[in-house]
């Protein structure tokens, strides 16, 4: 029985963790289809991770913290995705730029909050039924929200998007032929800047789950 709740537990954590490069992935996905290579996530996601931590200080509330997180990859997206896209600057100058930059604004927004716990932060929410399975539901079924919508859903509306949709093969078409694609009359640079923002929000989003969620606090350097 010892071995078993060590291999659970292992699992649960490992599954966990790995919401964090789930999220980001996802978003770098769809970045990377549209045919834009992004070295940045580290900076995106940390400037998510304290924005969210900072605004669930002032107010409490973790979804607005998480919409803070989103907001600020919007924000940094757009200028990643004009210099990279409408500047066409090389994507991985760019992409160790924004890194540079997110890593170092983060640690000096986050001093006064470095070391201690969040306010609030995600609580479990177990799938009723599902997290009753032995072992698998405290493995899966046993965890915080976001942990399901991240594998459980975004995946599947994802591939759905990518791949059974005009919208996904547009997609495509804008990262592998842009010339053929602008032929057919699909609009290359705001699709491409789109994905590119999209997946900024999504990076920022991964650093909002590390410290809302995953490790429920601030630290220099946690991305």
């Amino acid at each position: 029985m010892e071995m078993i709740e060590i291999i659970t537990g292992l699992v649960a954590s490992a599954f966990l963790a790995g919401g964090v490069l789930a999220i980001a992935g996802l978003g770098e996905t769809v970045t990377q289809r549209a045919g834009v290579f992004n070295l940045g996530i580290e900076g995106f996601m940390a400037m998510g991770g304290i924005s969210a931590i900072a605004t669930v200080a002032a107010t409490g509330d973790v979804v607005l913290g998480s919409l803070a997180a989103a907001g600020i990859g919007i924000l940094m997206g757009i200028f990643f995705a004009i210099t990279t896209v409408i500047f066409r600057v090389n994507q991985v100058v760019s992409g160790l730029a924004f890194t540079f930059l997110g890593t170092g604004l983060a640690t000096w927004a986050g001093t006064s909050y470095a070391g201690k716990p969040a306010v609030a932060a995600f609580e479990k929410a177990p799938l009723p039924g599902l997290s009753e399975i032995p072992a698998l539901g405290e493995m899966f079924f046993n965890h915080q929200a976001p942990i399901y919508l991240v594998f459980f859903v975004l995946p599947v509306a994802l591939h759905l998007l990518l791949f059974r949709t005009r919208f996904g093969l547009s997609i495509l078409a804008v990262g592998r032929s842009p010339g053929a694609a602008d032929a057919t009359g699909i609009a290359v640079v705001p699709l491409r800047m789109g994905c590119v923002v999209f997946g900024c929000m999504m990076a920022a989003l991964a650093g909002a789950y590390l410290t809302l969620v995953f490790v429920p606090s601030w630290s220099e350097g946690m991305t």
